[in-house]
């Protein structure tokens, strides 16, 4: 059920840091359930996850990362709103860095990897889109977190000799 500008119940905790209604409402549910409601867009096609990121509530964020599986995180993490905005999006250009560390260490590496790939409607990925709005923190943080995921899928596609793989 949603209100006349489309926020769920989630879309207010998110805002409010209300971790007990989050956690009565998606413990009790299934897997694809949780990802149902965690999807649930506004007007502005923005989602909880969306709201937590632009709200800085890196602790709500976290919370429902926690409450649902890594291949549904990546899932909700791809979702871009009208301006084709991800999560990581959202989060660099503000300058959430705690945002920024929630996701990254939400996924696997070669997951962030993607996520670090994705790009807006005008092309531009959160690393860029960080860049371009002087988010100097987001900056270093989205460099460092790229560093790390492209150094541990390298070293999971090279055999114990050193030798690659691929």
């Amino acid at each position: 059920m949603t209100d006349s500008v489309g926020w769920t119940v989630l879309h207010y905790a998110a805002v409010d840091s209300d971790e007990e209604t989050v956690q009565v409402m998606l413990a009790s549910i299934s897997e694809e359930m949780r990802f149902t409601l965690l999807s649930m867009e506004d007007n502005d096609k923005w989602t909880p996850i969306h709201i937590a990121c632009i709200r800085r509530n890196s602790e709500m964020l976290e919370m429902m990362m926690r409450l649902i599986t890594v291949e549904m995180r990546y899932k909700l993490l791809q979702l871009p709103v009208y301006s084709l905005y991800t999560p990581l999006h959202r989060s660099a250009s503000l300058g959430r860095t705690q945002c920024i560390r929630v996701i990254a260490d939400s996924v696997s590496s070669q997951q962030l990897i993607h996520l670090l790939r994705i790009t807006d409607k005008y092309r531009t990925t959160p690393l860029q889109l960080a860049a371009e709005l002087d988010e100097h923190a987001a900056v270093e943080l989205l460099q460092e977190y790229q560093t790390k995921a492209l150094i541990d899928v390298a070293l999971q596609q090279t055999d114990p000799s050193g030798s690659c793989i691929i």
